[in-house]
């Protein structure tokens, strides 16, 4: 096996193959003998261990962390936290074999140990405990010290090992990689005595690592995802400033062009300036409720941290255009209310009723279809809320297995539960508080669980799974679902008390159907972004395809729908003309039956003599709604269903843009 460093091919006659080993050790450490028959990846580690002046006769590793450093050290190490779950797992496999498993981080710290107890005792006369050092500048040649050196699957046997007091064992070690940096994170391995020795050791800590590192990748991609969502509403919220997305290395994961600029004229500091940022500068919000900021200081960038859960992924940075733009930043407000995009009048009532109550501290429960924006809305009622600067936490509901929705609500105390966290768990209420907590689907949540809930909103306190001590907490709650959850209190299937406790506000979000109007501006705003997204120019909508989709398709999936569609159009668009074509199956086929002669309108981009006549009675049409609106550009826009920015680039690009207004202004 490539790159695997095996020590033992069978347990068949180890005894003597130990004799061997230490009769090659004792020639190379007492009189210098090149030896023969060892290994040369173990050759290469004595090699190692001679010149940084290891003395062969340890009998213990004398590195070990004190107890404030291990828990400071476990609490901020990624790798532990994820691996966990398998390690305790594997640890029961690997019961009753004579093995002790460990994990260990890159610079060789114990970090993880179970195995049996007569084993351990032994192995604690060489200090191979929990905060030992077992590197090879601290203990030799071993396999986890080895494996960090040369970022390989190793295992060593006996007196391979180059410090005596470690000859009476066998360790097998596999490395765990940065899915980014693909720098070592960390070390699994096993470890026994000699005589417990099995080939197969190596293969099993292999296959841990395997299964950590897709864990780790899994998590990794969840990461930058979501980076990159939050760099992509930072964009819509500064236009004009620098924005880049850092992962949690300060490496850079996304950045505009005014922010690149930025770094590479502040490439030799820039990194040390921004860590000053975030440790010396008040936040100018929670970064784990995704909100905007509401205001920028005036002589430097911005950063802020960028959670998943209560896991730091990341940061994201605002680099002001100039000081004059900066002291024009929007009202807290209005920024936050930016996400939401429309202006039809039931959307701008439901913003509004929103703004009303932003300070009032109630319970608000929004009402509205899958994909209407709930969220959206939760958020920029967070932000607009003088709780701006606290957490805003979002749980689903109805994501959360029945049995552990009272954990992920409340958490639980040490020994809880088994497999549990050693230390507990908080749960979203302490999380949030201070803040907001935003119960997503609240009408997929267990009935019996109902009744807790209700006490929680009104005692103010919470009593974890466990625990027998109340925990004050201050969250402000929003609610959302897309049930009628009157019809389910008179049926049985929600608490009456807890519907009344929530319905203080309600608002009403209404389907994209109902807001048409509102539809050019998404479908403005969404090509903008993912054309910026995927670097391709500006492309314009098909007119007869834009009339469709804002008057004649329903929208069934609303605002969420109408996003993906409009993503998968600009990827397909490989022109300046979005096409039904490049749209979903689903929408393109409904086009072409919506429209009236479909022989004269296949699904592939049109003739250039049929393009021709569009275009000329497209102008004719522009012109005739212009004379009508004497030369109104916002009435002519809405009149048409799109929008005042849409409405200019037709013109400009039909080259009427200085003619019409003439035009109409004579007429």
């Amino acid at each position: 096996m490539h790159g695997v460093h095996l020590a033992l091919t069978s347990s068949h006659d180890i005894a003597r193959k130990r004799k061997e080993l230490t009769r090659e050790w004792k020639g190379f450490v007492v009189e210098r003998q090149i030896p023969r028959s060892i290994r040369p990846v173990v050759q290469d580690s004595w090699r190692r261990c001679m010149a940084s002046g290891v003395d062969p006769t340890r009998r213990q590793t004398t590195v070990l962390l004190d107890d404030d450093d291990m828990q400071n050290l476990l609490a901020n190490f990624r790798l532990y936290q994820l691996a966990l779950p398998i390690l305790e797992q594997l640890a029961k496999q690997t019961e009753g074999t004579g093995h002790l498993l460990t994990l260990c981080n890159r610079d060789g710290f114990i970090l993880y140990l179970r195995g049996e107890s007569s084993i351990l005792q032994k192995a604690e006369k060489m200090n191979f405990v929990i905060g030992s050092q077992w590197s090879e500048e601290a203990i030799g040649t071993n396999a986890i010290g080895t494996c960090l050196k040369i970022g390989q699957p190793v295992q060593i046997f006996a007196s391979e090992h180059f410090c005596e007091g470690v000859h009476e064992w066998i360790c097998s070690a596999a490395p765990i990689f940065d899915p980014l940096t693909k720098h070592i994170l960390g070390v699994v391995d096993l470890t026994g005595p000699w005589n417990y020795a099995q080939p197969h050791s190596l293969g099993l800590v292999v296959a841990a690592s395997q299964f950590i590192q897709q864990r780790l990748n899994e998590e990794t991609a969840r990461h930058r995802f979501r980076l990159a969502e939050r760099y992509w509403e930072a964009r819509e919220r500064y236009p004009h400033d620098g924005v880049a997305a850092l992962d949690s290395d300060f490496q850079v994961v996304k950045a505009n062009a005014a922010a690149r600029r930025w770094l590479q004229e502040n490439e030799a500091h820039w990194r040390q300036l921004l860590y000053q940022q975030l440790t010396e500068r008040p936040s100018l919000t929670d970064a784990q409720s995704g909100t905007a900021f509401s205001s920028l200081p005036p002589d430097a960038p911005v950063i802020e941290e960028v959670f998943d859960g209560n896991v730091r992924i990341g940061f994201l940075c605002i680099i002001p255009d100039k000081p004059t733009a900066r002291s024009k930043a929007p009202t807290r407000t209005s920024t936050a209310w930016q996400t939401v995009v429309g202006r039809s009048p039931a959307i701008v009532q439901a913003m509004t009723k929103c703004e009303m109550v932003a300070d009032a501290d109630v319970p608000v429960l929004l009402l509205g279809e899958s994909g209407t924006g709930k969220e959206r809305f939760a958020r920029a009622l967070h932000a607009s809320s003088r709780r701006r600067d606290k957490p805003f936490l979002a749980i689903n509901c109805g994501a959360i297995p029945k049995e552990l929705v009272a954990a992920e609500l409340f958490g639980y105390e040490p020994g809880t539960f088994t497999g549990g966290l050693k230390q507990g768990k908080k749960g979203k209420f302490e999380e949030a508080n201070g803040g907001t907590l935003f119960l997503d689907e609240i009408g997929e949540m267990p009935l019996e669980f109902q009744v807790h809930l209700l006490r929680v909103l009104q005692e103010k306190e919470i009593l974890r799974l466990g625990g027998s001590r109340p925990i004050p907490v201050d969250v402000r709650i929003i609610a959302a679902t897309h049930r009628d959850l009157a019809q389910m209190v008179r049926e049985g299937r929600f608490r009456a008390d807890l519907y009344y406790r929530l319905n203080v506000v309600s608002v009403a979000i209404p389907p994209l159907r109902e807001r048409r109007e509102d539809i050019p501006l998404l479908i403005d705003h969404f090509v903008r972004r993912f054309a910026d997204k995927y670097n391709r120019s500006l492309p314009q909508l098909d007119p007869d395809l834009e009339a469709f989709l804002v008057h004649r398709y329903d929208w069934p999936g609303n605002v969420r729908e109408l996003e993906n569609a409009v993503e998968h159009a600009v990827l397909f668009c490989t022109g300046d003309r979005i096409e039904a074509t490049h749209f979903p199956p689903a929408i393109a086929h409904a086009y072409l039956a919506n429209t009236p002669n479909p022989t004269a309108r296949p699904l592939t981009p049109s003739p250039s003599g049929a393009h021709s006549d569009r275009v000329a009675r497209e102008r004719e049409h522009l012109l005739a709604v212009l004379s009508e609106t004497g030369g109104n550009l916002s009435e002519a826009a809405r009149r048409l269903g799109i929008a005042r920015t849409t409405l200019y680039r037709k013109l400009k690009k039909l080259g009427l843009e200085k003619q019409a207004v003439i035009h109409v202004r004579n007429a």
